[in-house]
């Protein structure tokens, strides 16, 4: 499911970012560069998910499995 999610996010994020930026610059390249580092927001995102998950209470967990 998550993976489904991230392949329309990704690149609608990238997309619209890209999009925006060129309407109000009149630099092309820089609008892709900018859409291309929105993406980079996802990952900070997920670092910071990744950062509060709790290693011990996830192996006690699944000992019990």
């Amino acid at each position: 499911m998550w993976g489904k999610f991230a392949a329309v996010i990704g690149p609608l994020l990238m997309g619209s970012v890209t999009l925006v930026i060129s309407s109000r610059v009149n630099d092309d390249e820089l609008a892709a560069r900018m859409g291309i580092l929105s993406v980079l927001v996802l990952f900070i995102l997920g670092a910071y998910v990744f950062s509060k998950v709790d290693l011990s209470e996830g192996k006690q967990k699944a000992k019990l499995l």
